[in-house]
């Protein structure tokens, strides 16, 4: 350690910007010392980079958009930043991610007095489970000293992957709140957003990617029966992304005759708060998704929220009829009627659950991330080390997790 200090490597992927907003705020604590590594600054999300980075250690292995080539490539690099920066703890990107977890398992295992963390937004049910792949899984989770992760559902489905209770910390998927507050307030006007036509507010909102996951046609159905119902009063719903589905949604509107559905294209984050300022009420209507930081956007701007109950967010963020609801993402008459009773609602009956979004989302900011991140870290770094496995069990166990690390990424489930 470094003046009592612990010194962190924290790898990513790809940060987008609340990748930023956490890490800086996670270098602000006085007991860690951090270097932030990814390995590439284009990701999926094609996110503007806004000089957040000069907040802390930096360090990027690649400027080309990421692919299994551009993880191959750097997987070296990745193993030299290690060397290069000797960390205390390392706090790998996920265990479905081969490029980062085979890294930071290798140096923990040539450098004994170092812990190693998992970072993890996997639930049991964000796709499908496969035994085979769960027993190899925790296989390789047990060779973590402990995790960091979202929320309660995320570190239940550790505890499945045998991970021992006391060695996870939920720390909170979160964003900027103060940035979405601020610049909600200084959002301007619908007429201002060109769409090519004015949009009447209050509107339901959608922010996301156009792909399967999002379950964006079930929106579009259950939208359509309430709008159906409510003809020439209904509000519009505008959907703010892209994606391969984008084709897909345009076409069955047009087949069904869906009307009052706005296209509003890709937008950088610091687009997204006029669309928030807006909005009636937000609705994230995913049949797969690990958390759903959008829904963390919408709550810091003060708006009602929609939330599948198959989104990971749902358990800590959405509370039955005082900041939203939720629903059965298989359900379109049921997601039809959540959009009616929002839509009934008088305005300071929204502008109530809106306050209450505000609220709750107080407990998920970066500073409280930080706080419980660097105090779970340095647990565990004044923790004794795992006992190892015995010797007969642990050459089966090596055998086993080498087999694990070579299946490709693409087929890793998470």
């Amino acid at each position: 350690m470094n003046s009592g200090r612990i010194k962190v490597l924290w790898h990513w992927l790809s940060m987008g910007p609340y990748h930023f907003a956490r890490m800086a705020a996670v270098a602000g604590r006085p007991e860690i010392d951090l270097t932030v590594v990814e390995t590439t600054s284009r990701g999926d999300h094609d996110w503007k980079r806004n000089g957040a980075a000069a907040a802390f250690p930096h360090v990027t292995l690649s400027r080309e958009r990421r692919s299994k080539q551009v993880l191959a490539e750097t997987r070296g690099a990745l193993e030299e930043a290690l060397a290069r920066h000797a960390p205390d703890v390392v706090v790998a990107a996920g265990y479905s991610e081969e490029h980062s977890r085979r890294a930071a398992l290798q140096y923990a295992q040539t450098h004994p007095g170092a812990r190693c963390l998992l970072w993890s937004e996997s639930t049991a049910v964000d796709q499908r489970r496969f035994w085979l792949a769960e027993r190899l899984k925790s296989l390789v989770v047990c060779r973590f000293d402990g995790a960091l992760v979202a929320g309660s559902r995320h570190a239940e489905y550790l505890e499945r992957l045998s991970m021992p209770a006391e060695r996870i910390c939920i720390v909170g998927g979160c964003v900027d709140n103060k940035r979405f507050f601020r610049k909600a307030e200084e959002a301007p006007q619908v007429a201002d957003w060109n769409f090519g036509r004015t949009v009447a507010a209050p509107y339901f909102l959608y922010v996301g990617r156009f792909v399967r996951q999002k379950n964006l046609h079930t929106l579009l159905q259950a939208f359509h029966r309430y709008r159906r119902k409510w003809p020439g009063r209904a509000w519009d719903l505008v959907l703010v992304g892209s994606g391969p589905e984008e084709s897909r949604l345009r076409g069955a509107i047009r087949d069904q005759g869906i009307q009052g559905v706005h296209f509003a294209g890709f937008r950088q984050a610091d687009e997204l708060p006029a669309f928030y300022a807006n909005a009636g009420c937000f609705v994230l209507p995913s049949a797969e998704e690990p958390w759903g930081l959008v829904t963390n956007e919408a709550m810091a701007s003060s708006l009602p929220v929609i939330v599948s109950r198959r989104c990971g967010c749902a358990p800590e963020l959405v509370q039955e009829g005082h900041n939203g609801f939720t629903f059965d993402p298989n359900d379109i008459k049921g997601l039809a009627r959540v959009l009616e009773t929002v839509w009934q609602m008088p305005l300071c009956e929204r502008e109530r659950l809106g306050a209450e979004s505000r609220r709750i989302i107080e407990g998920f900011s970066p500073e409280l991330f930080a706080e419980r991140s660097a105090a779970h870290i340095k647990k565990l770094w004044l923790a004794p080390a795992k006992s190892p496995f015995r010797a007969t069990h642990r050459t089966l166990r090596s055998r086993l997790v080498s087999s694990f690390d070579s299946i490709p990424l693409s087929r890793m489930p998470r």
